[in-house]
């Protein structure tokens, strides 16, 4: 591969205390907390909006946040203060009521009389920008990490990419939430990465159906016939929640690769867009429930569930997982069972631990 030389003098549009790269679950905890600590706060995004999976991907709940096996929530505080902005849960009641896990029938079904965190997109966007807001935080959408500039062995600038060009902020401290370690591993961090990481998902809305129990096994039914029958290939599940009683939202579509390659992460979505279709096609043609339901929406991209693991001064593990074995220098808490989607398996199957 051939290379060129490039230097240009980059604009210092900001230096504030923090910079916070990704407006996801994690960037967003990171910029209103810093924020309300009294440090002066920008957040970039690439995309227009924050939220992460939740917004880009269309996730359907919070996973991991209550204790499944009783539907106590392990967390509060910011995740809450979101619930309560999305009209789930009454001001104040967070700690009142017990969560189904997510919004997944196949866990709804188990425990029917548990609240459903439902976070719909839409109302997730505007949620997280009345909080980034509200905390002071300075947002800057369309705007992701070019590169970054290191001195002495710390962070002096992070380059940034947007329609002003190139840019660059040269903040006191830099959070990396862009859930693929750019940030550290473009300063020279070490990282890992698995041989065989988990397929890349792009999820997606029915409108005008109504999901039940039943409907989720006859969907599935379908799927498994049609994979016997070489009509389709892998997929997931499925599984599907609702936001409104009016359309359903699915975690179906299964793409192995690795979203650091952009090759791969654009035939994820060209193959996640025609695998969503083609489930939606065959639902149609087989389920009445189907009969006046149209394809509403993919997510804005396809979501990766594994990619780069940023090497830090201790690595959890699954022993620290199982044992639920508490840190000094903890700063977040979660409950989420230990979680692998095969690469080369379709429909069901046991998590394994």
């Amino acid at each position: 591969m051939s290379s060129v030389a490039y230097a240009k003098s980059i604009p210092v549009i900001a230096e504030p205390d923090v910079l916070v790269c990704g407006t996801g679950l994690a960037g967003l905890g990171a910029a209103v907390s810093a924020a309300r600590q009294g440090a002066s706060v920008w957040a970039v995004d690439r995309m227009g909006f924050a939220g992460g999976f939740f917004t880009n991907v269309i996730g359907s709940a919070f996973d991991g946040f209550v204790y499944e096996e009783t539907g106590r929530p392990v967390v509060g505080g910011l995740v809450f203060e979101m619930l309560e902005r999305m009209g789930v849960i009454p001001p104040g009641s967070g700690g009142d009521h017990a969560y189904n896990v997510n919004g997944d029938f196949t866990e709804v079904e188990k425990h029917p009389e548990r609240l459903i965190p439902r976070c719909d997109p839409e109302r997730f966007k505007r949620a997280a920008d009345e909080i980034l807001l509200g905390a002071g935080v300075h947002p800057l959408f369309h705007t992701q990490v070019a590169d970054v500039l290191v001195e002495a062995g710390r962070i002096d600038s992070v380059i940034l990419s947007n329609k002003a060009g190139l840019v660059a902020i040269r903040p006191k401290m830099v959070i990396d939430a862009t859930g693929d370690g750019d940030v550290a591993a473009w300063a020279g961090c070490l990282y890992e990465q698995a041989e065989s990481l988990q397929p890349m998902a792009l999820h997606f809305r029915i409108a005008y159906v109504e999901l039940t129990f039943e409907l989720r096994r006859k969907c599935a039914a379908v799927l498994e016939r049609a994979r016997t029958a070489g009509r389709i290939g892998l997929y997931g599940g499925p599984w599907p929640a609702t936001f409104s009683g009016r359309d359903i939202y699915f975690n179906a579509v299964r793409t192995p690769g690795d979203c650091t390659n952009p090759e791969d992460w654009t035939q994820a979505e060209i193959r996640g867009r025609a695998d969503a279709w083609r489930m939606f096609e065959l639902w149609q043609q087989e389920l009445p429930e189907f009969a006046d339901a149209y394809f509403f929406t993919s997510g804005p991209t396809a979501g990766a569930r594994e990619s780069r693991r940023i090497v830090g001064d201790v690595t959890l593990t699954v022993d620290d997982i199982r044992q639920a074995r508490r840190f000094d220098d903890v700063i977040v808490l979660g409950a989420w069972r230990l979680d692998r989607h095969p690469q080369d398996d379709a429909g069901y199957h046991e998590q394994p631990v």
